[in-house]
């Protein structure tokens, strides 16, 4: 069968559909078929842009879950820092309550820096999730 335009001439054998979905395969381009024949190189175009842009997201999208991976492998360590500097200020401010009503003013410094290492300690279990979007880098095509 010949296919005639004004521009081209494109030969196309017959294909039954028992090839296509039997395991037969598609008739290969050949570039004599691509040869002045402007709507088939668009559409190779089109095609070839969409792959592009899909393995782009693609790349993204690894991306997005190697950082994700890494937050979740670090977020125990993080609940543990968080954990212990909690029960030092809570170990502090119960000290320094104790020395306060032995009106000594030691139990005022004890008392602010347990609330400091318990301000420390929630903080970093609060800004946890953000530190990491800061200190991620997008990686190459190349990692």
């Amino acid at each position: 069968m010949k296919i005639k335009t004004s521009n081209s001439s494109i030969s196309q054998t017959q294909i039954s559909p028992q090839d296509i979905y039997n395991g037969g395969g598609f008739k290969p381009i050949n570039t004599m078929d691509l040869l002045n024949n402007e709507t088939a190189i668009n559409q190779l175009l089109n095609d070839h842009n969409q792959k592009s842009q899909r393995v782009n997201e693609l790349i993204n999208e690894v991306s997005d879950l190697k950082s994700d991976l890494e937050f979740q492998k670090t977020s125990s360590f993080y609940a543990i820092i968080a954990s212990v500097i909690n029960a030092i200020g809570s170990v502090a401010i119960g000290v320094g309550g104790g020395i306060i009503s032995n009106e000594a003013s030691i139990g005022y410094v004890l008392l602010c820096i347990g609330v400091l290492c318990l301000i420390i300690g929630s903080i970093l279990t609060i800004t946890h999730r953000w530190v990491r979007t800061l200190f991620n880098k997008k990686p190459s095509m190349t990692d």
